[in-house]
């Protein structure tokens, strides 16, 4: 089965068709329209976004689409601060109640500084792992939460997966699912369709383990 794709950050009307037919699903802001197309989705609590624009998070706008989306989702992520450790998940495990009232499965936000045994008490079928946190500890931490995630049997989702050796890299380390803005565009769909079901051979299985983040260490 291939790795579950979401789009995230915003998708043009030309890429729906596109994402319609390969099958992908939605990630949805809440400073957004909520507007889902009769996809499969998701439901952010968008503190990244209110992060890049130097904005601050509101608890208003996430509950407004908690509120009108979480039913339907395939999960939401408790909201957390970017780059926090320890303090992004205390606000997520102080959420986590509320959350779980109103969606079928929560995610926690692992960000810098974190390590699994900061979250084994509290993960478990309806609470799994959104890989967050800059870019350099998310690519060389993931291996660690996908080996965690395994052990433990709940799901790993990867935040801000935009290029091809990235969503390689997600899968090959045992991601379940990722998402990316760059699937507003209709090549880059293509492109990362393309990574989501290229056969896995076992030379770059045990390269990219091998390496981890310096494998995937370019852009994108």
């Amino acid at each position: 089965m291939p790795i579950v794709a979401y789009a995230s950050g915003g998708w043009s009307y030309r890429a729906i068709p596109r994402l319609r037919e390969y099958g992908w699903r939605l990630i949805v802001s809440p400073r957004s329209s909520l507007r889902v197309e009769d996809f499969g989705y998701a439901v952010d609590n968008g503190a990244w976004s209110c992060y890049l624009r130097g904005k601050e998070w509101s608890p208003k706008h996430f509950m407004t689409g908690l509120r009108a989306l979480g039913a339907s989702a395939d999960w939401a992520v408790c909201p957390d601060i970017v780059g926090g450790g320890l303090r992004s998940l205390d606000l997520s495990l102080r959420w986590l109640p509320v959350v779980l009232d109103w969606c079928p499965r929560a995610m926690i936000a692992v960000q810098n500084g974190m390590v699994p045994e900061d979250i084994e008490d509290v993960v478990r079928a309806e609470v799994g792992i959104f890989v967050g946190g800059d870019t350099t500890w998310k690519l060389r931490s993931l291996p660690e939460w996908c080996r965690f995630a395994k052990r433990t049997g709940i799901p790993v989702h990867v935040g801000r997966v935009n290029s091809c050796r990235r969503v390689t890299y997600c899968r090959v380390m045992g991601a379940d699912s990722f998402d990316g803005s760059s699937a507003k565009w209709v090549l880059d769909i293509d492109l990362l369709e393309r990574a989501r079901h290229e056969p896995l051979i076992q030379e770059v299985c045990v390269h990219a383990q091998a390496l981890g983040p310096s494998w995937s260490r370019p852009p994108g």
